[in-house]
């Protein structure tokens, strides 16, 4: 397939989940074709034309595991949220849904196509080995990706709108305000993968 074909496909898709959405309908997005990380030029076209917060869910890495089971349990209780629950208790499984989402989209794009990418070449250019870091490297690198994930996990949501459930033919939302804090370290000794938890604070 050509690079003009590929694009000319992605439009086409990210404008059908798009009519999709506007339409009412609920989405779960699996990206599955490139190993360990989500295809960029997927993501990016989502990110500019879609309502994300609204989606099911959505998970790169190879495996559409991570996203149907995460939509699937977004789907169950929204269907389930009419009974039994006062609307402040909405609150925090809409807010839980929302922060890992946008974890699966920080992890599995900006993470693995930007900053993974420019850490292990920051790392070899140091005569370190990306995969077998030492403590004191660790510690280094800590900080180094801190610095750099942080400001592109705040870029997310901020603004959106968010589904809380439905109750007797109402639709509950809240607005997402912002991200609050995001914890960031490298859980071992290499640039492999991330720890990746952000909060977000609801209005």
């Amino acid at each position: 397939m050509g690079r003009g074909q590929r694009a000319a496909d992605l439009d086409a898709f990210v404008g059908r989940i798009g009519e999709l959405l506007t339409a009412g309908t609920q989405v779960i997005v699996v990206d599955p074709l490139i190993v360990n990380k989500g295809a960029h030029d997927l993501v990016s076209r989502m990110e500019a034309r879609l309502d994300l917060p609204a989606l099911l869910s959505y998970s790169g890495w190879n495996t559409g595991g991570n996203a149907l089971a995460h939509g699937t349990a977004r789907w169950a209780y929204l269907r389930s949220s009419g009974s039994g629950f006062g609307v402040p208790a909405l609150r925090g499984p809409a807010q839980a849904h929302a922060e890992y989402l946008l974890y699966r989209f920080v992890k599995d794009d900006p993470w693995k196509n930007v900053v993974q990418v420019e850490a292990y070449a920051h790392a070899r250019a140091q005569g370190w080995d990306p995969l077998a870091l030492t403590a004191e490297q660790k510690r280094y690198f800590d900080g180094w990706v801190r610095d750099r994930l942080v400001p592109l996990t705040e870029r997310y949501f901020a603004g959106h709108e968010l589904v809380l459930g439905v109750r007797g033919g109402r639709t509950f939302t809240a607005t997402l305000d912002r991200v609050t804090a995001v914890r960031v370290e490298l859980p071992r000794d290499r640039l492999f993968e991330v720890t990746l938890e952000p909060s977000l604070r609801l209005r």
